[in-house]
């Protein structure tokens, strides 16, 4: 599908017009969506670590997410690296919990994406047989997610794990996900940063198409995630784009128009995090650096 997806983008005639077009309001729109969508992974990284009596202050559960989003437009990955040294650096958090911090907030989020998912699958209009297919993974990701937050479920198959070090990863799992409350607000928190992704689709759709279509929003941004997810080139560059325009075949939207939602939504990204993000990076991570710039 993405193969297809990219081959179709790059045999149309492409209209950047329609982008320089699109009116100020809806720009507006976007970029602030854009911020609630990224403060509100912020609280979601403040909260996945509380489980370790850890309380970070604005500048370090902030900071370093912008810091994360940044750097990957430069390395895929890259960001992570960095957060976790400044977070272990400054604040002690050891990089054995900082990765049962990511998978919490990694398999809530999917979960989250994946019922988003199989709601905007099921008002495709093209693609019986491909959308079923959609929904099928997105409930197996669901039912997967599901298990891993079951402390039973995750300790009868630790039992099966042969490499130790995977199965004393799989135990601190279990006494992880026993602290129910910080795994509710993740839900919580998550259900409101995927709703300000979902809109800023919803709204891109409606600013280059017209068309005003929560189903495609809701697929798009789910396919999106996951390209997000399984990147390859740096930011998702690529996987990102492509996972759109599949989704919009789904609906009836033209290629161009999906590759123009696709730069529409990263626009609207891009203007905190080339702001907010070398401005942490040099605030949080200077020590990093033979030198400090001074002003």
């Amino acid at each position: 599908m993405l193969v297809g997806a990219l081959y179709g983008a790059a045999h149309e005639t492409f209209d950047w017009t329609r982008l320089v077009e699109v009116s100020g309001f809806h720009w507006l729109l976007v970029i602030v969506l854009a911020f609630v969508n990224v403060f509100s992974q912020g609280l979601i990284f403040k909260v996945s670590v509380e489980r370790f009596s850890l309380k970070l202050p604005l500048r370090a559960w902030f900071g370093s997410l912008n810091i994360t989003l940044f750097s990957n437009y430069v390395v895929p990955f890259s960001g992570f690296g960095f957060r976790a040294y400044y977070l272990n650096r400054d604040f002690g958090l050891s990089y054995r919990n900082f990765g049962l911090s990511l998978l919490a907030i990694l398999l809530v989020e999917q979960m989250v994406f994946a019922v988003a998912g199989i709601i905007g699958a099921s008002a495709a209009t093209a693609g019986s047989s491909a959308r079923v297919g959609v929904q099928w993974l997105f409930g197996a990701v669901i039912a997967g997610g599901t298990l891993a937050f079951i402390p039973l479920v995750v300790l009868l198959f630790s039992r099966f794990v042969l490499f130790d070090s995977v199965r004393r990863f799989l135990n601190d799992w279990t006494d992880y996900i026993q602290f129910s409350g910080a795994i509710l607000r993740l839900f919580v928190i998550t259900l409101i940063a995927a709703a300000a992704f979902i809109s800023m689709f919803y709204v891109s759709i409606l600013a280059i198409t017209g068309q005003s279509n929560l189903s495609a929003a809701l697929l798009m941004a789910t396919i999106a995630n996951i390209g997000l997810l399984f990147r390859i080139a740096p930011a998702g560059l690529g996987t990102f784009e492509g996972g759109i325009v599949g989704a919009g075949l789904f609906y009836g939207i033209d290629a161009t128009s999906c590759v123009l939602v696709a730069l529409m939504v990263r626009i609207g990204f891009m203007a905190w995090f080339f702001t907010l993000g070398p401005y942490y990076s040099w605030a949080l991570m200077g020590s990093l650096m033979p030198k400090k710039v001074m002003s």
